[in-house]
């Protein structure tokens, strides 16, 4: 079996069986390239923290199975054959779950900056959480 053929059945099978827990980069496929996603999307968006830099995780983690499924579907169409409806749901799902993250990253971009720059702390997600010293103690 060729490089490109054992490639595309494995993004073939990540495909079918692709799970949270299901690794990101499949046989065949580079995780430099992956890295460098991750690298790019950083230097873009630029993640100051932990929940921040999750999100750009799930968009690299999306944006590469979406790459994947557009491969897939270019081999179709080389082919003369039409890409299967698992392949354009998969396509599907995987652009909603960036775009999901995208605007989830974008919330606590927002909101940190509110509260960094001194902006209507009412709405900073880091206020809701915090404490409050009068909750629960008679003054």
């Amino acid at each position: 079996m060729s490089q490109h053929n054992s490639t595309a059945a494995a993004a073939r099978a990540a495909i079918n069986g692709t799970t949270a827990n299901s690794p990101v980069v499949v046989q065949g496929e580079s995780q430099y390239h992956f890295n460098e996603l991750v690298q790019a999307l950083s230097t873009h968006f630029q993640p100051a923290n932990p929940p921040e830099r999750a999100q750009i995780d799930k968009m690299a983690a999306a944006r590469w199975r979406q790459n994947r499924a557009w491969s897939l579907m270019r081999q179709a169409l080389d082919s003369g054959s039409q890409a299967g409806p698992k392949v354009l749901r998969y396509e599907a799902q995987n652009r909603r779950l960036f775009n999901s993250a995208r605007a989830e990253l974008k919330f606590l971009q927002d909101h940190r900056a509110a509260f960094t720059t001194g902006g209507d702390p009412k709405k900073s997600m880091f206020l809701r959480f915090a404490p409050n010293p009068t909750n629960g103690h008679p003054q």
